[in-house]
């Protein structure tokens, strides 16, 4: 039965003072939500990082040589101690047919950094494609893919074919970068896409890459500090054992330059031999259509007067023919006239007529065989007379129309002659300048064959190697999330556990009388304290688990989201993380729980009477403002009240600032960082770099080479360029496994290179002078390295010889490490003569897009080794920005909420001690408005001293997390922003302008008989 009674009174207490339960729940979920979410976002990142590259077996280590990898390379890379796996790749870059958008053309690998289908599947023939996801706009499977891939001296290429068939898209382990995968050899000189094909899609001598994995690296924490040692053991190993590689590959790569030169100096003579047989064709041709014309001249004439000899025998035959008819007629006309007399002499002598007349009948028998045969002759030659004539008119006839086919193919033949003719004399002086073109290059190999230089094995670990900049950039904005969870929750928890201390605390002694009453009816003090810790822990809990479940789920999302659009990652893995999750509850129940457990046991060891009379009010006492006479004689009477209150109340004075402290450092700092990082590219890439391009030259280009990049400067693209030398600097800082680069650059005019580079001092903006003496060095790298004015600083060139440079200034520059030197000063530092190598480009039309058509028309020349644009960094900082902009927004909303919660648990706190006095005050007869005042002018002048506290605690937090978080590449400016100062002044102004309305309405509506009465 007494149980039951304390079991109510446990109740009521939960009942009767929700305003508080809640507020304890709120302070508790949002200390609790910042510091689960930031410290599970990193391992989160990590675990989806570690998870993607362990299912496809990313890569330890990569080695890329320029000039390829043998069959000896192969041998020493798969023979290094430790090696778990080595797979020889090829890869090549290519521009998409029509675009000046680079693609690098990866073979399909087996089992190392392998690649994951997001749609279709890989390649499995040669004429197969597998495309970057990013490329699902513009490409679907079954498409046609069109690259165009720049011959080598020899006309050869390193693909089989230009035409590729899609037959999926891909995320590669390797590239994850969506904005900066890194430099290219095609296009604008930046890498936009890659893609995979089957190794039988490439004819290469030699292999591009090995990747490598390592036995003892399997199973480690890819982030750790024990994989990343491990794997620099592995690179030493391997650049000791290649070293002596190059040495012996120098002469290999001499004589396979030499076959490839004269292969090309064998394709140019065939080419020379092909453009003189076409011209003697066509000079055949044409003397083929002249001998045609005579031809038929010829033939056209010796008919005609064949015909005409033919007629004029036909005509003698027909004469004859004539003359033996008049002889037939002549006869027959003799032989009447015989007859004639032969019958008058009939009378004279019929014996004798008798004989004449056989004689005569036999001579006549002989005369008509005569007559018959001359006939039938004369009959033959009518025939034969007639087909010689109609043989004569059919050869006549066919003789026309072979003339007049003749004389029409003749004519034909003659057209296509001339549009042949026309077709060489238009291609003839490209095919020439072509010839021309390639017995230039020829020569220009011919010339740097024999100074070839000795080919450099480049081995690197995953931050470092091809696509390493999206792997390096993602493990950034990890580490980012990770120090900003070492410094805000911890910060913002202490803040929200102090204010629930108090509030606790103040809990205990509202219910003083209850505890006296409770005692005195014979309960425990371990009864009367469980109120307190079962209030306490449940707040503290609920609190908890709300703050717990979305640090788990929704601040990974936010910054999952903030980066997603810059990498090809799977989504952000939500693990559950046992240990900060049991770390947050156990702060919060050392929050409410310890606090009151402490105050009642405190509290408890009074004597039941003791307790159930009111604690005593706090005394009184002089204060210093009262010594001052004439400040104090002017006060009115409410202000000296406020001022003796003040002082009077401590706990609260001191839990107010420092409440209100807290939440307007935590938004100080912020929007401060907000500030810090939101114009850094503008600032680099607007006041400080002026110029939009690097165009870097080939070592060994002969003076035709650079007249040819000479010119193109002086395109009307270009508004103006300065040669510069132009060199990356190495240096492994402090405990770093990475290697810093620098970038060194050298002029001989230093007067006009403030027109492409602006060298100042930040926050003074004086001018550094370029001298003989040493190097401008950028302010994040004199940070890096910890040195000033007047130090020295060794760094590695890009022989791998080392050098030592003196700093004679250091200059604002936000993103990368720069070096920058005189040409007398590069003399002195590192002993060689100053040369140009490179030209800093100014252009007309400073876009981006117009950068990457200018990047291309540089990247065509021969001379030219490569074109750096200022967009790679700015993509990059871009992506850290975007990501840490997001955590910062959500941080600010946490110190808002963070800010309202305290001063109304404060304010609220401060009425409930001292609603006794302000019914007195009212009862006294001031109005509500004044009896309001009379209260919160305290909360006014402690907010206005918080505020002020923050402002120099947020300043430092800002300074600190500038400082700590940016990666070694990257400073943010650390000037502070004008609306760091102002909003949160105006936010905590306008939460003290909601509470005051708050209280006027509860003061208005306090029952002061009540109030009064409380006490007996």
């Amino acid at each position: 039965m007494a149980k039951r009674m304390l079991r109510k009174d446990i109740r009521l207490a939960f009942t009767h003072s929700w305003g508080r339960f809640v507020s304890i729940v709120c302070l508790m979920a949002l200390g609790s939500f910042a510091l689960v979410g930031l410290w599970v976002t990193g391992p989160d990142m990590e675990a989806t990082g570690e998870a993607f590259y362990g299912e496809h077996n990313l890569a330890d280590v990569t080695v890329v040589s320029e000039y390829g990898l043998n069959d000896d390379d192969r041998t020493v890379i798969s023979g290094t101690p430790g090696v778990r796996q080595a797979e020889f790749g090829y890869f090549k870059d290519v521009v998409i047919k029509g675009t000046n958008r680079s693609v690098r053309i990866n073979s399909l690998p087996e089992a190392v950094s392998t690649y994951e289908v997001i749609e279709g599947r890989l390649p499995q023939a040669s004429d197969e494609i597998a495309l970057d996801e990013g490329l699902k706009d513009s490409y679907g499977v079954g498409s046609t893919f069109t690259l165009t891939e720049e011959p080598d001296i020899a006309g050869d290429t390193v693909l089989t074919a230009d035409e590729f068939e899609v037959v999926g898209f891909v995320r590669s382990s390797e590239a994850i970068s969506g904005l900066n995968l890194g430099t290219s050899t095609a296009g604008s000189g930046q890498l936009n896409q890659y893609a995979v094909v089957t190794e039988a899609a490439f004819d290469s001598a030699v292999a591009m890459i090995a990747r490598i994995t390592f036995t003892d690296t399997q199973g480690l924490d890819y982030w750790s500090d024990e994989y990343a040692d491990r794997v620099q053991e592995h690179k030493d190993e391997l650049s000791t054992r290649l070293a002596d590689q190059p040495d012996k590959r120098v002469e290999e790569i001499r004589e396979s330059r030499r076959e490839q030169i004269a292969k090309a100096r064998q394709q140019v003579d065939e080419a020379k031999a092909q453009l003189a047989d076409a011209e003697a064709q066509l000079d055949q041709a044409k003397a083929q259509i002249e001998a045609g014309k005579d031809q038929i001249s010829a033939e056209s004439s010796t008919a005609v007067l064949g015909a005409q000899a033919t007629m004029d025998d036909i005509g003698g035959d027909l004469d004859v023919i004539d003359s033996s008819i008049n002889a037939l007629r002549d006869a027959q006309q003799r032989l009447e006239e015989v007859l004639s007399d032969n019958r008058n002499q009939q009378a004279d002598s019929l014996e004798s007529a008798q004989q004449q007349l056989q004689a005569l009948n036999d001579a006549i028998g002989d005369l008509y065989n005569q007559i018959g045969s001359t006939a039938d002759q004369i009959q033959d030659s009518q025939r034969s007379i007639r087909s010689k004539a109609g043989d004569l008119a059919d050869s006549a006839t066919d003789g026309t129309s072979q003339l007049i086919e003749g004389q029409r193919t003749l004519e034909q033949a003659e057209e296509e002659y001339q549009t042949k003719l026309d077709e060489f004399n238009e291609a003839k002086p490209a095919a020439e300048e072509q010839i021309a073109e390639a017995e230039r290059q020829i020569r220009l190999a011919e010339e740097k064959v024999e100074g070839l230089s000795v080919p450099a094995y480049s081995v690197n670990g995953r931050r470092e190697g091809l696509g390493g900049e999206g792997y390096r950039v993602y493990m950034i904005i990890a580490d980012i999330v990770a120090k900003l969870a070492r410094i805000f929750p911890i910060f913002l928890y202490l803040v929200a556990a102090l204010v629930t201390f108090a509030t606790m605390g103040r809990m205990v002694d509202e219910e003083r009388v209850n505890s006296g009453t409770l005692k005195a009816l014979g309960y425990s003090d371990m009864d009367v304290m469980r109120k307190f810790t079962m209030y306490g822990f449940a707040a503290s809990t609920v609190g908890t688990i709300i703050g717990a479940a979305a640090g788990h789920t929704l601040l990974p999302l936010i910054v999952d989201r903030a980066y997603s659009n810059g990498f090809r990652l799977p989504r952000i893995s939500l693990e559950f993380h046992p240990g900060i999750t049991l770390v947050a509850f156990l702060l919060a129940w050392a929050s409410a729980v310890l606090p009151s457990w402490l105050v009642a046991s405190r509290e408890l060891r009074e004597k039941p009477a003791a307790l159930l009379l009111p604690k005593p009010p706090a005394k009184g006492s002089t204060i210093l403002l009262e010594r001052v006479t004439p400040l104090w004689n002017r006060m009115s009477f409410t202000r000296k009240v406020t001022a003796r209150n003040l002082f009077r109340y401590k706990g609260r004075m001191v839990m107010t600032i420092f409440g209100v402290c807290g939440a307007v450092a935590l938004l100080f700092a912020g929007l401060g960082v907000q500030g810090s990082i939101g114009e850094i590219s503008e600032r680099q890439f607007g006041d400080l770099i002026h110029y939009d391009l690097i165009v870097a030259e080939n070592s060994d280009n002969n003076q035709e080479q650079s007249d040819e990049v000479q010119t193109a400067l002086e395109d009307d693209a270009v508004s103006s360029s300065m040669p510069i030398h132009y060199e990356t600097l190495t240096k492994t800082v402090r405990d770093s496994v990475d290697k810093q680069e620098m970038t060194l650059l050298v002029t001989d005019d230093p007067y006009n290179y403030g027109d492409y580079m602006t060298l100042r001092e930040r926050g003074t903006e004086r001018t550094q002078v370029l001298t003989d003496n040493g190097a401008v060095i950028s302010e994040r790298l004199s940070e890096t390295l910890g040195v000033g004015v007047g130090d020295t600083f060794a760094v590695d060139d890009e022989n791998g010889v080392e050098r030592r440079i003196t700093v004679t200034g250091v200059c604002e520059m936000y993103i990368g490490h720069f070096v920058v030197m005189s040409s007398g000063g590069y003399e002195r530092a590192f002993h060689q003569e100053y040369q140009s190598n490179a030209h800093m480009v100014r252009l007309v039309d400073t876009s981006t897009d117009n950068a990457a058509e200018q990047g291309a028309r540089f990247m065509e020349l021969s001379g030219v080794r490569g074109v750096v644009q200022n967009i790679t960094n700015k993509q990059m900082v871009d992506q850290i920005v975007i990501s840490l902009n997001q955590i910062m927004e959500v941080l600010i909303v946490v110190a808002v909420l963070l800010g309202v919660v305290i001063l109304y648990n404060l304010t609220n706190l401060n009425v409930s001690e001292r609603i006794r006095e302000l019914s007195t005050i009212k009862v006294l007869g001031f109005h509500t408005g004044e009896t309001t005042m009379y209260i919160y002018r305290e909360t006014l002048v402690l907010s206005a001293l918080g505020v002020l506290a923050g402002f120099g605690f947020g300043a430092w937090l800002h300074r600190y997390i500038i400082t700590e978080v940016p990666p070694d590449e990257v400073m943010f400016d650390p000037s502070l922003v004008p609306h760091a100062f102002w909003m949160p002044a105006l936010v905590i102004a306008l939460v003290l302008a909601a509470l005051g309305w708050v209280v006027w309405r509860r003061l208005k509506k306090v029952d002061m008989l009540a109030a009064l009465k409380s006490v007996d």
